[in-house]
């Protein structure tokens, strides 16, 4: 077992198990910190610990002071951390991915009690790079809202060839229209990175949906937000060029008022390139005919040496 449990938890997780299996429940909760006799880990350690309490099966969460957490008994099994077979890992929320969650239009949007039942049905899971989460034409289950890293929403064409339809970043929610229609996902989702998803199941939110009028109302405002975006991509898709579509891109994240600016792209060009809907060699000529505009690019550095020439484009 890890060095660092103290010697209580080490001897409750080894003559336990799995969590979840039966196994004995240890001891109620408890409160370590670094000047307990048997705990002292360095700080940097904290994590790690914390890390571990969670596969041993404890929900844990630091304390008031530095150096020290709370551990509390073993919660019910289906909110512990376990692997889906071959596929993914189920987590418990963080406090920031439920602020993120939280946050999204869905979910902003509700009541106190429709909110605290729909977090009751929510699932985390997190995919590793190149994780497929669903495939085009499989039964629709569920909706999601990304907590953190990136997934490619595509759709493939006969040959084989991709096309990125949507990337989705930290925020963002996808197949929430099958809410209201649909019984098969339209298209291909896979983690572009390793990434972090909520998932919501689409029967019980619907049969929520009957229950809750305010549930009711965030499906409503949440189709006609996917009918604008869509409507503002096909415009921007039909109406801007390729450089015009990453100018306006770059510009979107200048600070205000700034003559130049620096940007650190938070994914690789690939996925810019799926996110503008451009081919990745598109993307590379479009940079190119920005260069007049003062825009180099090194990597997912991109350094824009006037804001205004880039604006004329």
């Amino acid at each position: 077992m890890n060095g660092w449990l103290p010697d209580v938890l080490q001897r409750d997780c080894a003559a336990g198990g799995s969590p979840g299996d039966g196994s004995p429940a240890g001891p109620p909760a408890a409160y370590f910190s670094n000047s307990s006799r048997n705990f002292r880990p360095p700080a940097r350690r904290l994590i790690e610990i914390n890390w571990g309490l969670h596969l041993c099966g404890y929900r844990s969460s630091m304390g008031p002071a530095r150096g020290a957490f709370w551990v509390q008994e073993r919660p019910d099994p289906s909110r512990l951390l376990s692997e889906e077979p071959g596929v993914n890992k189920r987590l418990m929320l963080n406090m920031r991915e439920r602020a993120i969650l939280t946050s999204m239009p869905f979910m902003a949007a509700l009541g106190p009690q429709a909110l605290a039942r729909m977090m009751e049905s929510v699932v985390v899971n997190h995919h590793e790079t190149r994780d497929v989460l669903f495939r085009e034409g499989e039964a629709a289950r569920h909706f999601y809202c990304v907590l953190n890293g990136y997934v490619r929403l595509y759709r493939l064409n006969r040959e084989g060839r991709e096309a990125d339809v949507r990337i989705c970043g930290p925020g963002d929610t996808f197949n929430e229209w099958l809410l209201t229609a649909g019984d098969t996902y339209p298209c291909n989702a896979q983690a572009a990175e390793p990434v972090t998803v909520a998932r919501f199941d689409l029967a019980k939110v619907r049969a929520l949906a009957e229950e809750e009028r305010d549930v009711a109302r965030a499906v409503i405002h949440c189709l006609s937000t996917c009918v604008r975006s869509t409507l503002e991509v096909v415009a921007n898709d039909r109406l801007q060029t390729a450089p015009q579509r990453v100018a306006t891109y770059l510009l979107g994240h200048c600070p205000a008022d700034c003559t130049s600016a620096s940007i650190r792209l938070p994914f690789q060009k690939t996925l810019l390139a799926g996110k503008l809907g451009l081919a990745p060699e598109a993307l590379s000529r479009a940079f190119s005919s920005l260069r007049q505009a003062g825009v180099t690019v090194r990597g997912r550095l991109i350094q824009i040496s006037d804001v205004s020439a880039l604006r004329q484009i």
